[in-house]
């Protein structure tokens, strides 16, 4: 009974952790937008530069899809999620600073910031993606929990 018990314990854990992790992919990947569009009216900018934050986060991904698989492999899931979670707050403070840029930098501070989300939104993933089919039992039928 108690290796039940303990077991139910850790994936209640486990199930609480997915959650929170999905909730920062949620919000990094959201926070591009409005940001985007707060600068889009601040310098009077067209819509397409007023996106190319959301393009950056996803040329994040591009870039730091190989690098966190071997990140994965190397340190295993906690510290991958860690640093990803580490990584995920410097980008939104970097977007954050980058409304007390000089003018003439703001944009480009933003448009770094947001890649630099980008890299968590890939580690985040990358992580959470295997650890819900583990969840699930094995396999691929984690996905199906989402």
């Amino acid at each position: 009974m108690n290796t039940t018990t303990g077991q139910s314990k850790n994936r209640i854990v486990s199930i609480i952790m997915m959650i929170a992790l999905f909730g920062m992919i949620a919000f990094v990947t959201n926070l591009a937008a409005p940001m985007g569009q707060v600068l889009k009216e601040q310098f009077r900018v067209s819509n397409s530069l007023g996106l190319l934050g959301n393009l950056a986060n996803f040329i994040a991904y591009a870039v730091m899809g190989i690098p966190g698989g071997i990140l994965l492999q190397r340190v295993g899931y906690k510290k991958t999620s860690l640093i990803a979670i580490a990584v995920g707050f410097i980008g939104v403070l970097v977007q954050y600073l980058s409304g007390h840029s000089p003018q003439e930098s703001a944009f480009a501070v933003y448009l770094l910031g947001a890649f630099i989300a980008g890299f968590s939104m890939c580690l985040l993933n990358t992580v959470v993606n295997p650890m819900l089919n583990t969840l699930g039992g094995g396999g691929n039928k984690g996905n199906q929990l989402i």
